[in-house]
C-alpha cells in the first residue's frame, strides 16, 4: 500500500506530489471570511504546552483570491479546499482516509495584474 501527504506548497516539506511552491504565485490562498467565528482552544502539545489551536465554531467561509481556481486551494491555515471534479476523482479511485465538509464562497476577488 502507498501513501501520500497532501499538503499546501511548501519547500520545508520536502519532496511534494502537487503543489509546486511555484504554483502560489499563480493561485494564492483563500481567506477566511473575516465574520467566521471561531474559538481558542488549548491542547497538550508534546513539544509545546503553550501550544493554541482556532477551532471554528461555525462551517467555513472563504473569500476566493480570484475567479481563477485550481484543482486544490489552500487557506492560510493549510486547509485545503478541492473541487467537486477532484472530489469525484477521489471516490472514483476509491481513496479513503480522508473526510470532507461543505464550504461556502463568500466572495471571490478579481483576478490583479500578472496572475
Amino acid at each position: 500500500m502507498t501513501s501520500f501527504y497532501i499538503g499546501s506548497p511548501n519547500r520545508s516539506r520536502g519532496e511534494f506530489i502537487y503543489g509546486d511552491p511555484n504554483w502560489l504565485r499563480k493561485f494564492d490562498t483563500a481567506d477566511w471570511d473575516k465574520k467566521l467565528e471561531f474559538e481558542i482552544i488549548f491542547r497538550n502539545c508534546p513539544i509545546d504546552p503553550k501550544h493554541r489551536n482556532a477551532i471554528r465554531t461555525a462551517g467555513l467561509k472563504v473569500e476566493l483570491p480570484s475567479p481563477k481556481l485550481g484543482d486544490f486551494i489552500w487557506t492560510f491555515y493549510s486547509e485545503c479546499l478541492i473541487t467537486d471534479h477532484v472530489l469525484g476523482l477521489f471516490n472514483d479511485a476509491g481513496f479513503t482516509g480522508f473526510d470532507v465538509k461543505p464550504v461556502e464562497v463568500v466572495k471571490v476577488k478579481k483576478s490583479q495584474k500578472g496572475r
